[in-house]
């Protein structure tokens, strides 16, 4: 019988260490990227980026605080409501009736006094077309308050008033 020789391997020979071409690796910590791209450039980019900024802050805070100004601003305007039916002169702030105006409507009654979001609002007087007026104080378009009512007939009704109703003589 034939004996079977195992075929010699070769053995592989470790190089040492020493011997071994060294590659040099940079370190980073995980989660650190590379650097911004402000952060490459020299030190005058980053003054003047953060003039820039602060320019740009004292710019938008301007523009804020002149707008907050401007659209709060009282001024002097007529508005018509309706087709001609109520007109308004006076005092606006942001498109509404605020400050001293007068009213007229369609009917000629008319109402010349504080208002206030629109609102007969503080003191005023309303005339009637008919003959009557109301001389006093007003609360959302109301009389409401200290106020004199004199009809078309001269009789006058001085007192409280409360929601549009004559409440008690002082």
């Amino acid at each position: 019988m034939r004996s079977k020789v195992a075929p010699e391997k070769k053995k592989r020979q470790k190089t040492p260490l020493s011997a071994r071409k060294s590659i040099r690796v940079e370190k980073r910590p995980r989660n650190q990227a590379d650097p911004e791209p402000e952060q490459r450039h020299s030190r005058p980019v980053s003054a003047v980026r953060r003039k820039l900024e602060l320019v740009s802050v004292v710019a938008i805070l301007v523009l804020a605080v002149l707008s907050i100004v401007l659209v709060n601003r009282p001024s002097q305007k007529t508005l018509v409501f309706g087709d001609n039916q109520v007109t308004y002169t006076g005092t606006t702030i942001q498109g509404k009736m605020n400050g001293q105006g007068k009213m007229t409507f369609e009917n000629g009654d008319t109402y010349e006094g504080e208002f206030v979001d629109g609102y007969f609002q503080g003191t005023g007087t309303y005339t009637s077309k008919d003959g009557w007026t109301y001389e006093g104080q007003f609360v959302k378009g109301q009389a409401d308050g200290q106020g004199r009512l004199t009809t078309q007939d001269n009789i006058v009704y001085e007192g409280t008033f409360k929601q549009g109703i004559y409440q008690s003589a002082n």
